[in-house]
This record gives structure tokens, sequence and C-alpha cells, in this order.
């Protein structure tokens, strides 16, 4: 017998579920890259805009100069694993191929959900 499944309970399941990987992201992308960016930045000018810009909307207040470190928190989902696979080279291979497994496994999961 099937299970009818609660369909707002799946969307709040998959949003905790996408929230705690994206956390997790971005907390390893701090540890493993920030503080070994090459020039000093992980991030191209344009995106350093981009950010800057989330974080004057978040915080309404624009703080000159921030670093990768701040900026960090402005970056979305997407972004963090265009970001990882960008800046490889500065990740253990265990890492670089962790965050590709997991990019395969979310977006069979949404697609499985759309």
């Amino acid at each position: 017998m099937l299970t009818r499944v609660n369909p707002s309970a799946l969307r709040l399941t998959l949003y905790a579920l996408l929230s705690a990987i994206e956390l997790d992201l971005r907390l390893s992308l701090r540890t493993h890259l920030t503080s070994q960016a090459a020039g000093g930045t992980l991030f191209t000018p344009e995106e350093t805009t981009k950010y800057a810009d989330r974080q004057k909307k978040a915080e309404k207040i624009l703080l000159s100069h921030l670093s990768d470190d701040e900026l960090i928190e402005f970056v979305d989902f997407g972004d963090y694993v265009e970001l990882a696979l960008r800046h490889k080279a500065l990740l253990e291979p265990a890492i670089v191929s962790s965050y590709k497994q997991l990019v395969t496994k979310v977006g069979l999961l949404v697609l499985n959900q759309a």
C-alpha cells in the first residue's frame, strides 16, 4: 500500500535538507578556500559586486571592502559549486570529488520531486 505524502511536508523537508547542505558547503569552502585564494580573492569583479549588493540589501548598509570570508555568506547554492570547481586546484581531490557527487545527488533529488 502506498502512503501519500503531504506536499507541504515534502517541500519543507527538502528545504531543510538543501539548507543544511548549503550551510555545510559554505563552511567547507570558507575553511578550505578563503585562506588559500591566489591573489587574495576567490571572486571575479562581477561576483564581488553581486554579493556586495546582496549584503547591502540584507543588512541595509554596504560595508566597504568586504573580505572573501564576509562575501561568502551571500553566495547562492549554485555559485558555491561553481566556486569550488573554479578553485579546485586549491582543494584536495577528495573534496572536489565529494562536491561533484553532491551536485549529482542533489540534482537527481530535485528532478525527482519536480
